[in-house]
């Protein structure tokens, strides 16, 4: 059937969007970190693009800011954010946010393995159901890294595991990259496709009950 087909085929492009790119940190739009989908879900340590140490912290502006960063020692390519005693750091994904990630992983590769095995409303129901939840888990994802890094920008110079500690210079911000999109928009694209399954299965029954021969 052509809506099963497209549901798969919107499940694939759900999982692929865990190889892109999914958010990024920016400093004069200039990109720190830009963490992919998988790297989220299974807790990699994010490495930043180039080097950075910090200047003086100046007051925070409205948003998602940091204030200037230097980068220093360009080419060296050792690929870390280093804090103000110049001590390497990079961005761990919190647990939390590791554990959403990865369920919205595992629900959008179950919906697609256990989708070659049921039929009719079984099918349109699991896949309904799974793609629901890993598009609101994708989006949870980065909703929580943002407050996250609210938090860790807003404590300044506190904390040893805080990789902008201390970090100084023109404007931090944060943003969505197409990967979330992508994963979410598919997920959310099953999901709704499976539901108009669900309900055109429910009128066929229907109208198969009411068609039957009577008395």
């Amino acid at each position: 059937m052509v809506i099963a087909s497209l549901i798969r085929l919107l499940k694939i492009v759900a999982l692929l969007g865990f190889l892109l790119p999914w958010f990024a940190v920016s400093c004069s739009d200039k990109k720190l970190i830009e963490p992919r989908g998988y790297e989220i879900a299974l807790g990699i340590e994010i490495k930043a693009h180039e080097d950075f140490t910090s200047q003086a912290r100046a007051p925070e502006a409205d948003g998602l800011q940091l204030i200037p960063v230097k980068a220093e020692a360009p080419g060296s390519g050792d690929n870390t954010i280093t804090g103000p005693s110049g001590q390497p750091r990079g961005w761990t994904p919190p647990p939390i946010v590791q554990a959403t990630a990865a369920g919205a992983f595992l629900l959008a590769a179950i919906s697609f393995g256990v989708g070659f095995f049921l039929r009719g409303q079984s099918f349109a129901a699991v896949s309904a159901g799974c793609g629901f939840a890993a598009a609101g888990l994708a989006y949870a994802t980065v909703a929580a890294i943002e407050s996250e890094l609210r938090r860790q920008i807003s404590e300044g110079t506190q904390g040893a595991d805080n990789p902008f500690a201390g970090l100084a210079g023109s404007l931090f911000r944060v943003s969505y990259e197409p990967g979330v999109w992508v994963t979410v928009c598919a997920a959310a694209g099953a999901g709704l496709l499976a539901t108009y399954l669900l309900l055109l299965n429910a009128q066929a029954g229907q109208a198969g009950r009411a068609g039957g021969p009577s008395g």
